[in-house]
């Protein structure tokens, strides 16, 4: 499956309220697929769909985890 593997989340953040789950372990990491409807397949990408978003934006992503996709909604947040 092609995405942006899920690396570490911040605590307290929207990703970890909205259940995204990170780490090393390919089998329980998340695979972020999609960012409102565009495909993000490199980190790259990914930092450029976010960007076109302003700080308290919600952004609908979609997750592959383990063996299904799912839907996560969740408000972009300054990085401290």
């Amino acid at each position: 499956s092609k995405g942006v593997r899920v690396m570490a989340i911040a605590p307290s953040s929207p990703a970890q309220k909205g259940g995204l789950r990170g780490g090393d372990d390919r089998s329980k990491a998340d695979l972020i697929v999609a960012v409102d409807g565009e495909p993000v397949e490199t980190p790259e990408v990914l930092a450029s769909v976010i960007a076109k978003h302003s700080v308290g934006d919600k952004v609908k992503l979609l997750i592959f985890s383990g063996d299904r996709f799912r839907e996560v909604n969740v408000s972009l947040s300054a990085v401290p």
